[in-house]
């Protein structure tokens, strides 16, 4: 075994003899799935089968470099809220090296989210909200200006400058600009 803070091994040749699998255990930062400062990235420990890290509480996919198997199995508790969606076990290693997961009860529910969830918002909403705007803008412009403008010049211009002055998404900008659009067309066919 190897605690935290000390260097893994990269040879555990010799520390058992006359065994089948040779298992070593760790508690570090190691780097399964992408990594992150400071992680150690899994690599080759001859005379190794099987590496099982205990650090990191997420369970993470294991890792095959040279013969060496690294798993990470987790934590048998969700204690952050980072875990939300992690499922507690225990584990046992059995005389070929796999884990097998044993389910532990657990509550679902433990943490408040509130705050910390946010639901996609739906497109047709999001429009909805935007025409919603833009119709106000429109309504607050008086007629003798629309006439005055009948390409819709004024208002583009005001919509322009707050565009710029709120930094307005492209997004947002692009409905807009449509909507805008729609409405010098219906005015000119109206007129």
């Amino acid at each position: 075994m190897t605690p935290y803070g000390q260097t893994i091994p990269i040879d555990a040749r010799g520390s058992f003899t006359g065994v089948d699998l040779h298992a070593w255990f760790t508690h570090h930062d190691i780097a399964f799935d992408g990594g992150y400062p400071g992680a150690v990235p899994p690599f080759a420990v001859e005379g190794c089968d099987v590496l099982i890290n205990g650090h990191i509480h997420k369970t993470q996919k294991s890792v095959l470099a040279g013969r060496t198997r690294w798993m990470n199995p987790g934590t048998i508790t969700r204690q952050s809220v980072d875990l939300v969606d992690h499922v507690p076990r225990a584990w046992i290693l059995d005389g070929g090296g796999e884990l097998e997961p044993q389910a532990l009860p657990f509550e679902n529910n433990v943490f408040d989210l509130t705050g910390r969830v946010v639901d996609a918002a739906d497109g047709s909403a999001v429009a909805r909200e935007v025409e919603s705007a833009f119709v106000t803008l429109l309504q607050a412009e008086s007629s003798t200006e629309l006439k005055r403008s009948g390409d819709g010049s004024i208002i583009r211009d005001e919509i322009e400058a707050k565009f710029a002055s709120d930094d307005t998404p492209d997004a947002v900008r692009a409905i807009v600009r449509s909507l805008l659009g729609e409405a010098v067309e219906r005015h000119a066919v109206q007129s």
